[in-house]
């Protein structure tokens, strides 16, 4: 089922991308509802993150322009991109 509010973001750089630095990315644009920065739970990464994250805005428009800015700005320009973003 797709959930418009809901972005999955790839390729975060685990170096320079904390849980609060995509909080502050990502709340310039709207309202956050949610932020899942997902970590290895066993193993030799554990604590680490994985590279990837969910983030939903409470506005499903701010959704789709979100969405939309990073295709247009990262995909089109053809700029170095930190991530990749999905609406899921």
């Amino acid at each position: 089922m797709c959930n418009p509010d809901r972005i999955l973001v790839l390729c975060i750089s685990v170096v320079v991308y904390s849980r609060g630095a995509l909080i502050q990315v990502f709340s310039k644009f709207g309202k956050l509802s949610n932020l899942d920065y997902l970590f290895h739970k066993s193993g030799p990464l554990k604590g680490k993150p994985r590279g990837y994250a969910f983030v939903e805005y409470a506005d499903q428009a701010v959704s789709l322009l979100v969405f939309l800015g990073f295709v247009l700005l990262f995909g089109l320009l053809g700029l170095n991109r930190p991530f990749f973003c999905f609406v899921l």
